[in-house]
């Protein structure tokens, strides 16, 4: 069960592997056998903030699939250390309470020093994903909290690029990319291909294809325009991982005139 704190008393606890992916493709033997020490916030609410500890200089397996996959300097940059663990923050993930108080173990809250060097260290890091809160920017995102307009679809554990589209008040509206070029619905979503030879953003072309050659894609991917969702910024900025870099505004202008 889980102890009577307020929302800003971080605790530690024990969680299974089998739980945690890093929000990654984890591949299956960088699993431990034993429980992975967890931090978490938010111990009052409906959905607690889950962050997985790695012990940079013991588990070397781990740590090399995490840097291929991950930029580490990010990584490190958006973390605070419990020795001999790093916590970082672009791997947390949210589960609800029943989750918590059934699969974590030995949950008990973190020393004075350590729990205000967490609180800061997630200060600003929402500060920092704050800040970029704009039209145009291309965040990534937990596939477990990317509905493709199918609430009851499978969640992976991986992180997938979601456009931030609409910034209004306390809402936002966002759309994933996915690199699954057979789910392309042809008259609403967008072809990110910079090798494409056709037009531009095309309103004739069905799909419509983005060639300007982007940095953050290394491959074909698609705008579900089809599968924009709405979301408050809170809960937003309670998943959101880090932001990437920003869409060009033309791009912008057309996704708005499919969206009509």
């Amino acid at each position: 069960m889980l102890p009577t704190l307020t929302s800003n008393d971080p605790l530690q606890g024990l969680l299974r592997e089998k739980h945690i992916s890093f929000n990654m493709r984890r591949a299956s033997d960088s699993y431990s056998e034993f429980p992975r020490k967890v931090t978490l916030f938010n111990p009052t609410h409906l959905k607690n903030t889950i962050i997985p500890g790695v012990k940079e200089h013991r588990e070397s397996l781990l740590l090399e699939e995490l840097k291929k996959y991950q930029n580490w300097r990010e990584v490190k940059r958006h973390s605070f250390p419990l020795p001999p663990h790093l916590f970082s923050l672009l791997w947390r993930f949210r589960k609800d309470r029943e989750f918590v108080s059934n699969e974590v173990s030995s949950i008990e809250p973190l020393k004075k020093v350590e729990a205000k060097n967490a609180r800061n260290a997630f200060k600003k890091y929402q500060a920092s994903l704050r800040s970029n809160l704009l039209p145009g920017q291309v965040y990534l995102f937990p596939d477990a909290e990317v509905t493709f307009q199918r609430p009851g679809r499978y969640r992976h554990g991986y992180s997938r690029r979601v456009l931030i589209m609409n910034v209004r008040s306390d809402q936002i509206v966002m759309i994933p990319f996915t690199t699954r070029l057979d789910r392309i619905n042809r008259k609403t979503d967008i072809l990110f291909d910079s090798r494409y030879k056709g037009p531009r953003l095309s309103s004739i072309e069905n799909p419509a294809v983005e060639t300007f050659p982007y940095k953050i894609f290394s491959q074909k991917v698609v705008l579900c325009v089809c599968a924009a969702q709405p979301m408050t910024k809170h809960d937003f900025l309670g998943s959101a991982l880090i932001s990437i870099g920003p869409l060009e505004r033309k791009l912008l202008d057309f996704v708005r005139e499919k969206m009509k």
